[in-house]
Formats: structure tokens, C-alpha cells, sequence
């Protein structure tokens, strides 16, 4: 099953605003860091996650989490507020290959079956 990455760019009064959903599939749907604020809003916008952080990093929920060993936290959306001299394409293509080689790394890591006749 694939995922579906979905990006918005519009532009919003003054500055440019990239929104932006992971859906499950192959991959977990929360792949995208925010720092933590230790409350139930996230902070600013960090990156797409490698495969160690998948498993080291919480998900946030909406609920506080402590900022003590909880410095970033994973989510399946993207909010980025740019200014309007940004070119958001760069943005945008960065976020996919990033999701893109996350992907690959992923898919090497999954389980496998093998079969070995012990004589």
C-alpha cells in the first residue's frame, strides 16, 4: 500500500503558507518533526524525519508532552509560513525527496523471509 503526500502552497495577506498531508500507507503517516513546545501546539516546522528517528521520536497527539527528552515530536501534517520572496518550489521538492529517500530506507529495512534447509 502507498503513501500520498498532499501539498498546498497559497498565499496568505503578506507570506506564502505550505500546508500539507501524509496519508499511511508503506510508511508510518507521521514523518514530519516539529519542535516540541510542551503544550498542545506544536512548534516550528524541523524537517522530514530520518528511519532512526521513526522509532526514537514521539507522535504528537494534541496532548502536552513533556520538552524534557522530548525536544522534537512527529506529525502527518506540514504547516510552513514563508515570506513571498521564497520560492516555495524548492520548499516543496525538498520536502519530497526527503519523503522519497525516507521511503527507500524504509522499504530496504522491512522484514523479510528466509528459508534455510538444515541438513
Amino acid at each position: 500500500m502507498s503513501n500520498t503526500l498532499t501539498i498546498n502552497t497559497s498565499i496568505i495577506d503578506d507570506h506564502w503558507e505550505i500546508t500539507g498531508t501524509m496519508s499511511a500507507g508503506t510508511l508510518p503517516a507521521e514523518i514530519f518533526i516539529y519542535s516540541n513546545t510542551g503544550s498542545n501546539t506544536l512548534g516550528d516546522f524541523v524537517g522530514v524525519c530520518s528511519l532512526s528517528e521513526l522509532s526514537r521520536l514521539q507522535i504528537f497527539t494534541g496532548t502536552t508532552i513533556p520538552i524534557f527528552g522530548n525536544k522534537f515530536v512527529r506529525t502527518n501534517t506540514i504547516s510552513i509560513v514563508t515570506p513571498l520572496s521564497s520560492d516555495t518550489t524548492i520548499i516543496v521538492s525538498t520536502i519530497v525527496s526527503s519523503v522519497n529517500l525516507l521511503s527507500t530506507a524504509y522499504k530496504a529495512k522491512t522484514n523479510t523471509t528466509q528459508v534455510f534447509t538444515i541438513v
